[in-house]
């Protein structure tokens, strides 16, 4: 138990680091406007760029752990995270800015697959609660860094901050996390898993599911442009925050109560939560934050359940993918649908969670009542 809460601690703090590539980024976009002399679609690339090559590198991660543990993939990618800050310190470029930005995201997606692995692996009556627990660090870790980010005109300074600060945690935390022993594991190989339909009709459910949280990851300082400063600011804070304390709280019921049930609640209210963007900004970015940012946890968790955690590493990885897909949509997407109208792109955040939870409808029915 000691060994393993040990493991709990160190998974938090690499997610606080991996928190600022996705969370801070509503403080760094403004930082990069004004730096690089860019646009908001060229803005909005770069973070589209960051989900989809760190949900990607998941499953090449994911079998790395799977097969040679954790240790050596962490250094390595503990050294290429802070790349993607340190770099664009020195070479001042939008395309510099990208390749880098995309290096440092593909370690930040395998970093955190090792991370929420150290849950999924060593923890089993507990994993609801040991994922969501570990997670935590990846809402509260913007929340940290974002009023630091905030104070500066450009980016220079927190960047070089930031880099060098994770280049020397992150490497102390990989020489000193492991796995179980493999032989002790049980669970069915990906190729098994993705000829399964209910793992895509799952996959396809989890994609519209963390469009809201996504889209005020992504944007919520465009939504807001026309809110006073410091209630923006204030948003911007709380929105990590509620997404960090919610995941241990859901993780836990969903341990106690069923956990398929406790998605489609989850995605529920996370629907609620959006459609009050209607009536107020702030308080729907807030709750979505609290809901949407457990909406993951939840989902590895079940997948572990599902399918076991002898290759849970690649399993979640596979899962995590539907991020790219989701921030395509939520960035790139919403970007557009934001210069057009912001009422067409408060309505596309609404209607996401409705399609997921009409999937979860047909995976309850249709595949888990056999």
């Amino acid at each position: 138990m000691e060994i393993k809460s040990k493991f709990l601690i160190l998974g938090l703090i690499i997610m606080l680091f991996n928190s600022i590539y996705q969370y801070s980024w509503n403080s760094i976009a403004p930082l990069l406007l004004r730096t690089l002399n860019v646009n908001l679609t060229e803005v909005e690339l770069a973070f589209t760029l960051y989900v989809i090559f760190s949900s990607f590198s998941q499953i090449i991660g994911g079998y790395i752990i799977d097969t040679l543990g954790p240790k050596l993939i962490g250094v390595f990618c503990s050294i290429l995270f802070s790349l993607g800050f340190l770099v664009p310190v020195f070479i001042r470029n939008i395309l510099v800015f990208y390749a880098f930005w995309s290096v440092g995201s593909i370690a930040e997606g395998i970093l955190y697959g090792v991370a929420v692995n150290l849950a999924i692996k060593w923890y089993e009556k507990s994993r609801g609660f040991a994922t969501g627990l570990i997670s935590l660090g990846f809402g509260i870790g913007g929340a940290i860094f974002n009023p630091f980010i905030s104070l500066f005109k450009y980016y220079f300074f927190p960047f070089i901050i930031i880099g060098f600060l994770s280049l020397i945690i992150l490497l102390i935390i990989s020489l000193n996390i492991s796995y179980p022993p493999k032989d002790v594991l049980k669970g069915q190989n990906p190729v098994t898993v993705i000829k399964r339909r209910d793992w895509w009709v799952l996959y396809f459910s989890y994609v519209l599911a963390i469009i809201p949280l996504l889209s005020f990851s992504s944007s919520l300082s465009f939504l807001g442009s026309k809110l006073p400063k410091w209630e923006l600011l204030l948003a911007i804070t709380l929105f990590p925050i509620m997404s960090g304390v919610g995941r241990p709280l859901f993780g836990m019921i969903s341990d106690r109560l069923n956990r398929f049930n406790s998605i489609i609640l989850l995605n529920t209210l996370s629907l609620i939560s959006s459609m009050l963007s209607l009536i107020s900004l702030p308080i729907s970015a807030i709750l979505v934050g609290l809901f949407g940012g457990s909406t993951l946890t939840l989902y590895l968790s079940f997948v572990g359940d599902l399918y076991g955690t002898r290759f849970s590493g690649t399993n979640s990885g596979m899962l995590y993918t539907a991020k790219a897909v989701a921030g395509v949509l939520s960035s790139t997407l919403l970007g557009f649908l934001i210069l057009k109208n912001i009422k067409l792109a408060i309505l596309f955040i609404i209607i996401s969670p409705v399609i997921s939870i009409l999937l979860l409808t047909i995976i309850k029915f249709r595949y888990m009542s056999n």
